[in-house]
């Protein structure tokens, strides 16, 4: 499939590259004799002159073929990345998904150990709350018993002294309850807390393994991915290189056959052949440029300057300004 695709970017841009050169040459070849496509009475005499130049240039190149050098394509560019630098983009395609996984996971370990802690501080309160009602009702009940006690003048018996020590035993017994229930619920709520601390630890744990194995499975496709990319940037250029290879072969084909037409040319009609032709050229050139200019400022410039007459010879010369001269 990428050779394929390869072939296909290189054909759209010989089919590209064919319709401008063909659009090209059609404007360039609408009038030959013109070099330039331009209105040609705005052009002065030194541009004329100019322009006769380049048509001697032109058809003197005995290997000129009307094409270009090249055919322009451009290659595309090669990727070129280090281990470090994929292993840098796969890092940031996967760290942050499992970066907020674990700030999630944390917080709400975190909430939950919070409300553990607060059960704690809670139980302490309630505890103390318990405390200080079980002083109340045994405070209270000291109080009665001792108010008896003065009523019945027994304020110093035995009697009011084993009350007294039971009401105290009573008091010191729910007051021990009330520990072992404190320390019982404070017990479970650190046991809760560390199993949670457990929890977490292992599931960040997990979270830190898995990313571990994505981050390498991501690396691994990366590098499939630029070498990929880059094999087929390769094989592309490549393509280029080889067709810009062929069309010069074909180019110098064309030139040694542009020489071998011209050597027969010259052998049927003489050695002055390509010169009668350039002359020719810049006949119908000049010809064009006179006619669309007053014809009597086209007959005092060739009278008035002399390089028409070295560029045409004598006989064309001759036969240009007689052509001029009817016009009137």
């Amino acid at each position: 499939m990428a050779n394929f695709n390869i072939d296909k970017k290189v054909k759209t841009l010989l089919e590209e590259k064919e319709k401008n050169e063909k659009k090209k040459k059609e404007n360039e070849n609408q009038n030959e004799i013109s070099l330039i496509n331009s209105d040609l009475s705005k052009k002065g005499v030194s541009d004329v002159l100019s322009d006769l130049s380049d048509i001697e240039k032109k058809y003197s190149n005995r290997d000129y073929v009307d094409a270009a050098d090249s055919l322009g394509l451009e290659k595309v560019e090669v990727e070129s990345k280090t281990d470090d630098e994929i292993k840098d983009l796969a890092t940031s395609l996967t760290k942050n998904k499992y970066d907020q996984k674990k700030e999630s996971t944390s917080e709400n370990f975190s909430r939950q150990i919070e409300n553990a802690m607060k059960q704690k501080e809670s139980a302490k309160e309630n505890s103390e709350s318990r405390k200080d009602e079980i002083n109340s009702v045994f405070n209270g009940s000291v109080k009665s018993a001792e108010n008896q006690a003065l009523r019945r003048g027994l304020a110093r018996s035995s009697v009011i002294i084993n009350q007294l020590s039971e009401i105290e035993g009573g008091r010191a017994k729910e007051l021990s309850q009330t520990l072992r229930d404190l320390n019982n619920k404070l017990d479970e709520a650190d046991a809760n807390i560390k199993n949670l601390e457990t929890e977490r630890d292992k599931a960040l744990s997990d979270l830190d393994i898995e990313y571990a194995l994505e981050l390498q499975s991501e690396i691994e496709n990366q590098k499939q991915e630029y070498e990929k990319r880059r094999n087929e940037a390769i094989e592309f250029n490549n393509n280029v290189d080889k067709l810009e290879a062929d069309y010069k072969l074909k180019l110098e084909d064309q030139k040694l056959q542009k020489q071998k037409q011209l050597t027969e040319l010259e052998d049927k009609y003489g050695a002055n052949y390509t010169q009668n032709l350039i002359k020719d050229k810049q006949m119908d050139y000049l010809k064009s440029y006179f006619d669309s200019i007053d014809t009597s400022y086209a007959i005092d410039i060739m009278e008035t300057n002399k390089d028409f007459l070295r560029i045409l010879g004598t006989y064309r010369y001759n036969e240009l300004l007689s052509y001029l001269k009817n016009k009137q």
